[in-house]
C-alpha cells in the first residue's frame, strides 16, 4: 500500500521538491567514521537483515520477512546489538534450531538451506563471509546438524536505495552514496525495531513519510499570499482528511489485534507449529508414504495459511483505493498551487530540515501510543509460538537422545 501510494505522489512531488527531498536528509545523517558499514541478510526460511557497523559490529537487527520475527523478539536477541557478525549468525542459527527451523534428523531437498547476503566492497564482503561461514558451520558441526551455507548475490547500492525508498519513501535516493543509504536504512530500522510484525513496519514507515511531507508543506505554505494559502488549506485539508481514512482502514484490516491480517498470521503461526511439530518428530530413515503424505498436506495447509496473509493485503489495497485517489488529487492540486507562485523546495531547505526534525521528535511517541497494543499482541503471538516450538523441539531431542 505505502509503496502503491507514494509511487503516485513522488512523481508530482520531486517536481517541485526533487532538491529539497534528497539534499534535506543530509541535515539528519553523518559518517561518525570512515569504515564501510554492512548490511547482512540471513536467510533459512526465517530471513533477517543485520545491519553493521565498521567494525563489523551488530547495529540493528530487523525480519525480513513475518517468521523472521519470530526469531527476533526472542529473548536470545535482546542482546544482540554489539555482537559480532560472527556471533549474530551464529545466534541466528541457534535460534532456529531450538525452534525447529532446523531440522535435526534426516533432510529433505530444500531443507537446511543458510544463506547469507552482503551489501558494500566486493573483497571485503568476501573475507567477512568466509570468516562468518566458518563460525557457522564450526556451530553447526558441534550440535550435528547437516546443512549448507552459500553465499548468496551481494546487496548491490540498487538493492540499498530500494530498502530506502521503502523505509522513508519522501527522500529521493538518485544521488545518494553508499555511506549515506547505509546511515538513513540505520536510522529507519532503528525506528522499528521492537514492531515484530511487517505490516506494522509498512504503516509505520506510511505515517511517518505523509507526516514528513505534511512538514514540509506547511514550511511552503507561509510563503503563499493569503488567497493561496486559502485554497491550498482546502487541498491540504481534504489531503489530511484521505490520509487519516486510508490510517484508519489500515488498523482495521491489517494492523488491529483481530485485523484479517492478524488472523490470518495466527492461523498461519498455528500451522507452522503442526507442520514443525511432525517435522521434528520424523527420525533417520523415518520417511515412509504416509510420513510424507502427512506432510505434504501440511505443507499445503502452510501455503494456503500464507495465501490468506497476502489476500488480506490485497483486499485493504482495493478497499483503499478510492481514498487514495481522493489524496492523491488534493495533494497534486496543492504542490500545483505551490509550482504557480513559484515556490521551490530548494529555496527553503533549513527550514524543511528543521520542520522535519522537529516533526520526528514527537512523531514515533504519537505512533507507539496509537499502535502500542498492536505491536505488543504481535510481540505476544511470536513469543507463544516460540514458547510452543521450542517445547516441541525440546521433548523431541530428548526422546531421540534417549
Amino acid at each position: 500500500m505505502k509503496k502503491k501510494f507514494f509511487s503516485i505522489v513522488s512523481a508530482a512531488l520531486m517536481m517541485a521538491m526533487s532538491v529539497g527531498a534528497s539534499s534535506s536528509c543530509k541535515f539528519f545523517f553523518q559518517e561518525d567514521d570512515d569504515k564501510q558499514k554492512t548490511v547482512m541478510n540471513v536467510c533459512l526460511n526465517p530471513e533477517v537483515e543485520f545491519l553493521l557497523d565498521g567494525n563489523n559490529k551488530v547495529i540493528s537487527v530487523n525480519a525480513i520477512n513475518e517468521e523472521g520475527n519470530l526469531i527476533i523478539s526472542s529473548e536470545a536477541f535482546s542482546d544482540v546489538e554489539g555482537k559480532s557478525a560472527e556471533e549474530a549468525a551464529k545466534l541466528f542459527v541457534q535460534v532456529s534450531k531450538e525452534t525447529g527451523y532446523l531440522v535435526q534428523s534426516e533432510v529433505q531437498v530444500g531443507e537446511n538451506e543458510l544463506k547469507i547476503s552482503l551489501s558494500g566492497d566486493t573483497e571485503l564482503a568476501s573475507t567477512l563471509y568466509n570468516s562468518v561461514e566458518t563460525q557457522v558451520k564450526n556451530y553447526l558441526e558441534s550440535v550435528d546438524i547437516q546443512a549448507t551455507v552459500q553465499q548468496q548475490a551481494a546487496i548491490t547500492e540498487e538493492k540499498l536505495k530500494a530498502l530506502v525508498e521503502e523505509c522513508a519513501p519522501y527522500i529521493e535516493t538518485a544521488e545518494m552514496e553508499y555511506a549515506e543509504l547505509m546511515n538513513t536504512l540505520i536510522e529507519s530500522r532503528k525506528e522499528t525495531a521492537e514492531f515484530y510484525s511487517q505490516e506494522l513496519k509498512e504503516v509505520y514507515y506510511e505515517a511517518k513519510a505523509f507526516a514528513m511531507e505534511q512538514a514540509s508543506l506547511e514550511v511552503m505554505r507561509d510563503k503563499l499570499s493569503l488567497l493561496q494559502k486559502a485554497a491550498f488549506d482546502i487541498c491540504t485539508g481534504e489531503y489530511n482528511l484521505a490520509v487519516k481514512a486510508i490510517e484508519a482502514q489500515r488498523y482495521i484490516f491489517v494492523v488491529g489485534e483481530n485485523s484479517t491480517y492478524n488472523l490470518a498470521l495466527k492461523a498461519l503461526q498455528q500451522i507452522k507449529i503442526d507442520y514443525i511439530k511432525a517435522r521434528t518428530e520424523i527420525k533417520v530413515g523415518g520417511f515412509t508414504a504416509e510420513v510424507k503424505l502427512n506432510l505434504e498436506g501440511l505443507q499445503a495447509m502452510v501455503a494456503e495459511a500464507e495465501a490468506a496473509i497476502h489476500q488480506a493485503v490485497e483486499q485493504v489495497n482495493e478497499v483503499l483505493d478510492v481514498q487514495l485517489n481522493v489524496a492523491t488529487m488534493q495533494y497534486t492540486k496543492a504542490l500545483d498551487i505551490l509550482a504557480q507562485e513559484k515556490i521551490k523546495a530548494e529555496e527553503n531547505l533549513p527550514k524543511i530540515a528543521e520542520k522535519r526534525q522537529n516533526m520526528q521528535k514527537t512523531f514515533f511517541e504519537s505512533f507507539e501510543r496509537d499502535y502500542g497494543s498492536a505491536a505488543k499482541a504481535v510481540k505476544k503471538s511470536w513469543t507463544d509460538m516460540e514458547t510452543a516450538l521450542r517445547s516441541t523441539v525440546s521433548v523431541n531431542t530428548e526422546v531421540e537422545v534417549g
